[in-house]
């Protein structure tokens, strides 16, 4: 099954963008955008963004989670994004909400060129 048939509706022309602002966060400054995917659950386009890029042997990490409580004790840790580190640089996908997701590239970047590597990920098989 390919992948990048998952992603592509973010990268679609259809979708709505808000405009990229840069963050630094430690040592690392980030390009970051937000992306409308109202045709899916951003969730499983966190989930399928992970296997394309380890599918493209990208270094995957669970990030931007939660612990939670558990009926009859117990916690789980829930995570909303993931951050591949690749050979073309470092790419994060969170979900925001049911229909919206952030793109974070790490610098240095353009818009370009993470959307760029965002479609190389997503076109691993």
């Amino acid at each position: 099954m390919r992948y990048g048939i998952l992603l592509f509706p973010l990268l679609a022309c259809g979708s709505t963008r808000t405009p990229p602002a840069r963050e630094s966060s430690g040592n690392v400054s980030w390009l970051r955008y937000q992306v409308d995917v109202a045709s899916r659950d951003s969730r499983d386009l966190v989930d399928s963004f992970e296997r394309s890029a380890r599918a493209s042997g990208c270094s995957t990490e669970r990030i931007a989670g939660e612990a939670i409580g558990l009926a009859g004790g117990g916690r789980v840790r829930v995570s909303a994004g993931v951050m591949a580190n690749c050979a073309g640089g470092t790419v994060a996908l969170v979900a925001l909400t049911y229909t919206r997701v952030l793109v974070a590239c790490a610098e240095p970047t353009t818009r370009e060129q993470c959307d760029a590597h965002l479609a190389k990920i997503s076109s691993a098989q």
